[in-house]
């Protein structure tokens, strides 16, 4: 006499796709140390529009870039990247505006065309007029490859909101409507 017996065991299937589990990674940064006040101004390699990479293995390195080096599809969620931008110093600090921005867009950042923007908070730098050139509507390749590797309009005119500054036009770096910080952090969420 044969015995068929199964044996179902419970068990539980968990997903790394979960958007809300990660946590944030920096992937450019700036600081000049004296504030862009000495003449000796801390800026990128120009260069680094190109390879959207600087000084990539030292972030604590002043001028900081990894972009160039990065797996886009390791940090999409839901077809989305989410994205957080902060200043500080300057007339960013002595304004009283917000110093931080998140949001997710579908574009990735060497792409000079933004799309499907949507800030998460209400930071107030995300203006629904992609025509004006100090508007933050995401973070794109710039169009003034001239002067920053990222902006905050991607290929419209104007820099502001940049990331990683080659050439010092505002004296600091600039930010948020039209202010100029002395420093910049961009992270990236990792789910």
């Amino acid at each position: 006499n044969e015995s068929n017996i199964l044996t179902i065991t419970t068990f539980t299937v968990s997903s790394s796709d979960d958007c809300s589990s990660g946590g944030w990674e920096l992937i450019a940064k700036h600081v000049d140390p004296d504030g862009f006040t000495d003449g000796t101004h801390v800026l990128f390699n120009a260069n680094a529009s190109n390879t959207f990479k600087e000084n990539e293995g030292d972030n604590s390195s002043n001028t900081f870039m990894s972009i160039g080096n990065l797996t886009e599809s390791n940090y999409v969620c839901d077809g989305k990247y989410k994205f957080k931008l902060e200043w500080d110093g300057m007339t960013v600090s002595s304004s009283g505006i917000n110093k931080e921005v998140i949001w997710t867009q579908t574009s990735w950042l060497t792409s000079s065309t933004i799309t499907d923007f949507e800030e998460i908070g209400s930071a107030g730098f995300g203006v629904n007029d992609p025509s004006l050139n100090n508007n933050f509507v995401g973070l794109g390749k710039s169009g003034h490859s001239t002067l920053c590797v990222l902006d905050g309009n991607g290929n419209i005119s104007g820099t502001w909101s940049c990331v990683g500054a080659f050439r010092n036009i505002y004296a600091g770096v600039s930010g948020p409507l039209l202010k100029v910080a002395s420093s910049m952090h961009l992270y990236i969420w990792k789910p």
